[in-house]
């Protein structure tokens, strides 16, 4: 799955598709990391954790909904599902070449979309 226009943004579009999916995870399970805010105390700190990871994976979801639907699929299969391209080539019905073309380039919509959410 690599490609040679990789570029840092997508680099970054990646790890945080991988990161939402390890937050959701996380949530679902009732387990949350400590997100802190400066200088904004937290009057119950287990729901501060819980309330900014929920916002941290709703905001997330709300950009990668812009993605048309074929480009959402290709890259929950990849980098969340961990599927091998053949597989999602099966998935998607087309062949392993398209996929491979179509992958970088819905991670280089999503690292824009991103981008502009400021959410890299």
């Amino acid at each position: 799955m690599s490609c040679a226009r990789t570029t840092p943004n997508n680099i970054l579009a990646r790890l945080r598709i991988q990161h939402w999916a390890a937050e959701r995870t996380a949530l679902n399970s009732g387990k949350v990391r400590q997100y802190t805010s400066p200088g904004r105390p937290a009057a119950n700190p287990s729901t501060a954790r819980y309330d900014a990871a929920l916002v941290h994976v709703i905001d997330f979801e709300r950009e990668f909904g812009k993605l048309p639907t074929e480009s959402q699929m290709l890259l929950l299969l990849a980098y969340r599902e961990h599927q091998p391209i053949q597989m999602i080539a099966q998935v998607m019905r087309c062949s392993v070449r398209a996929v491979e073309y179509k992958l970088p380039a819905a991670l280089k919509q999503l690292a824009a979309i991103l981008a502009r959410a400021d959410l890299l």
